[in-house]
C-alpha cells in the first residue's frame, strides 16, 4: 500500500505526522494481515484485513478509532474486538465515526455520536464499537 497527503494526525499510517506530496509505502501490517479494504476518514484512517482485523490510524478525538482511549496514532493500531464480536466484511467512515458492516448483517459502530448519527439509539461518543440494535 502507498499513501501520501496531509498527515497532520498520523493518518496515513507511516508512523510519523508529515505531510507527503509523493506516494510513499506504508509499512506492513501486523502479524502478516493483509488489506482487503481501505478507508479515509477527514483525518484517520481505517483498514479492514482479508481476516476480517480491522485497523486504524490518525485523530482520535471521540474515540473515532475505537481503540478504547482519544490518543492519536501514526501508525495502524488493531482495533479491539467488541464484546459478542462478530467478524467485519466492510468498514465505513465518517468525518468523526466508523462502522463496520459484519458478516451477519450487524453493524458496529464507535468515535462521535452526536446528534444519534450512528444509528446506536443515543448521542454517547463511544471509544470502542457497540452494536446498532434492530
Amino acid at each position: 500500500m502507498f499513501a501520501c497527503g496531509r498527515n497532520d494526525h498520523g493518518q496515513l499510517g507511516l508512523g510519523d505526522a508529515t505531510e507527503r506530496n509523493t506516494f510513499t509505502a506504508v509499512p506492513a501490517l501486523p502479524d502478516g494481515k493483509v488489506a482487503k479494504q481501505v478507508v479515509a476518514g477527514s483525518a484517520h484512517t481505517m483498514i479492514l484485513a482479508k481476516d476480517s482485523a480491522v485497523f486504524a490510524c490518525g485523530f482520535n478525538g471521540s474515540g473515532r478509532l475505537g481503540l478504547g482511549d482519544t490518543t492519536n496514532r501514526n501508525g495502524f493500531t488493531a482495533v479491539p474486538s467488541v464484546p459478542g464480536s462478530k467478524a467485519a466484511r466492510e468498514g465505513v467512515e465518517g468525518s468523526a465515526d466508523a462502522v463496520t458492516l459484519e458478516k451477519d448483517s450487524a453493524v458496529c459502530a464507535w468515535g462521535f455520536t452526536g446528534c444519534r448519527r450512528s444509528g446506536l439509539g443515543d448521542a454517547t461518543n463511544r471509544q470502542r464499537g457497540a452494536y446498532m440494535h434492530p
